[in-house]
């Protein structure tokens, strides 16, 4: 019976468009995101992508895997440009500036009509603007300290729970195994890889690169937080040049013993190598506040959108409740809706209680915008990875450098119409 409701829903959502879906000739639905290529993550789209395919056997979804260093850029040029998709999940740092641009559709006139827009989790706030909600919350889930409690056991060192706890961790797992202690994205040309641990620790020092969109880079507890996390560096506690992507892979291959990173993490171990996965855990991130860098994703349709309802449609595929509770239960990562797991899930997952409580306790850094910039992310984060990108290559402190960022930003700042 509930199947039957759910079908009936989606045809009264796509009747409602001025060309009937049933007499078109076979429509296509594009769909681009940086999530299709992910292991688990990008199995989970496609098996909505099937069953919307199976009950509209006339339209198509096209998937466009764009990777996620570029995938703002291209997604803003084609919505500003006339090539907007159909269905674009965004980053949440992106939500404000897209609201502003006018490029998103209103989705209160969808979400009217479909029951689980009762039970989307309270970020959806993000998402609205003047009495309107533009985006759909798909994940928010936060960083924690993701450690392989094999490498740790045989050096000797417990879970750390301070910067100092962990760099002694990694130094001696370095000293005991030949393996890096911690790995962080030091490959600064993929901008936003390299700027999340930056966030990771000066936010966890107590600082930040803003406050109320006045510039903030060189406080002295952002330096503080970047000097600590460049010991890593300097003592080859790290490999370098890497992004996340790299760091992962040598993670399950046992090369790291810890990363400071998001759930995908997890599932990116069991997908590869499942006989790992029982021995790797996860924790607040060890630094004086535990911030737990939260980056998120929304579905949005852009207003420009040649296929609105259909996208829609397809969103609604993925907001069953037995499609959340899989991206709880299958991909280990917090979905758009409260879903409760079952006991024989978290008995099988016990680190997801962790994770839980981290995201209630610790949340920060949402959507990887400094506060005030968010419709700005981008030029922020690069500004402050060139900064940094100085002292990976051993031309300046971090001091000097976060000098150098707070000038450069204050001068931006002033040219800007807010």
């Amino acid at each position: 019976m509930k199947r039957i409701i759910f079908v009936n829903i989606l045809l009264a959502i796509l009747i409602l468009t001025p060309i009937g879906v049933a007499n078109s000739a076979e429509k296509e639905i594009q769909f681009p995101s940086w999530m299709w290529g992910e292991v688990g993550t990008g199995d989970w789209f496609k098996d909505g992508v099937a069953q919307f395919e199976t009950q509209f056997t006339d339209i198509k979804v096209v998937d466009t895997l764009i990777p996620a260093g570029q995938y703002e850029e291209k997604l803003l040029i084609d919505m500003a440009g006339g090539g907007a998709p159909d269905l674009a999940p965004v980053f949440t740092n992106m939500m404000p500036k897209l609201i502003r641009l006018g490029l998103l559709e209103p989705l209160d006139d969808y979400l009217a009509n479909v029951e689980w827009a009762n039970n989307l989790l309270p970020v959806k706030s993000v998402a609205q603007y003047e009495g309107k909600i533009y985006g759909i919350p798909l994940t928010a889930s936060p960083n924690g300290l993701i450690y392989n409690k094999k490498l740790l056991e045989k050096a000797g060192v417990g879970v750390p729970t301070t910067p100092e706890e962990m760099y002694l961790a990694a130094k001696k797992i370095k000293e005991v195994t030949g393996e890096f202690g911690y790995g962080f994205a030091t490959r600064t040309a993929d901008v936003l890889e390299a700027y999340i641990p930056l966030m990771q620790w000066a936010i966890g020092f107590g600082g930040d690169f803003s406050k109320d969109g006045v510039p903030t880079a060189n406080d002295p507890k952002t330096i503080e937080g970047l000097t600590f996390l460049k010991r890593f560096y300097d003592e080859d506690l790290t490999p370098k040049g890497l992004d996340g992507p790299m760091l992962r892979k040598m993670f399950v291959e046992e090369k790291i013993a810890m990363l400071i990173d998001g759930p995908w993490a997890m599932t990116y171990v069991q997908g590869e190598v499942p006989e790992l996965y029982p021995y790797i855990g996860f924790a607040a991130p060890p630094t004086p506040t535990h911030a737990a860098i939260t980056g998120g994703a929304f579905y949005t349709i852009p207003v420009n959108a040649k296929n609105k309802k259909e996208a829609f449609a397809l969103i609604s595929i993925y907001n069953q409740t037995e499609m959340q509770r899989r991206w709880l239960e299958e991909l280990l990562q917090i979905p758009g809706q409260a879903v409760e797991a079952s006991s024989e899930f978290l008995q099988k997952h016990p680190w997801i209680n962790d994770m839980v409580d981290v995201a209630a306790k610790y949340p920060a850094g949402f959507g990887y915008a400094a506060p005030g910039f968010e419709e700005q992310a981008g030029e922020v984060q690069r500004m402050v990875v060139d900064g940094i990108a100085r002292v990976w290559g051993g031309q300046t402190t971090v001091e000097e450098a976060m000098n150098d960022v707070q000038k450069r930003m204050m001068d931006w700042t002033s040219t800007l119409k807010r």
